[in-house]
């Protein structure tokens, strides 16, 4: 079982990656993968994360309102936002 703010990811080996999130109860809504990144979003805490998945490093990146959707292709991140925080978040 996955801790809120973790990540799992399977295939042959099995990895975890921790997010450093602000708020213990924040989860993970939304993850997508594109630009060599695998992407998610945590809107209690308002952020994206770039996760890298050679090395498991993390970068926060501020989003001024909640997101809850992400999606990605080539060249593009696409981040989808609520201008108004929802219950749960």
């Amino acid at each position: 079982m996955l801790s809120a703010g973790s990540l799992g990811r399977a295939g042959v080996l099995r990895r975890l990656v921790d997010l450093p999130v602000r708020d213990s109860g924040t989860g993970v809504w939304q993850i997508a993968a594109g630009e060599g990144y695998i992407w998610a979003t945590t809107p209690a805490d308002e952020a994206l994360w770039r996760i890298d998945p050679k090395t498991n490093r993390v970068k926060r990146i501020p989003i001024p309102y909640p997101p809850i959707g992400v999606t990605a292709n080539d060249g593009d991140v696409w981040v989808t936002v609520r201008r108004t925080c929802i219950p749960g978040c």
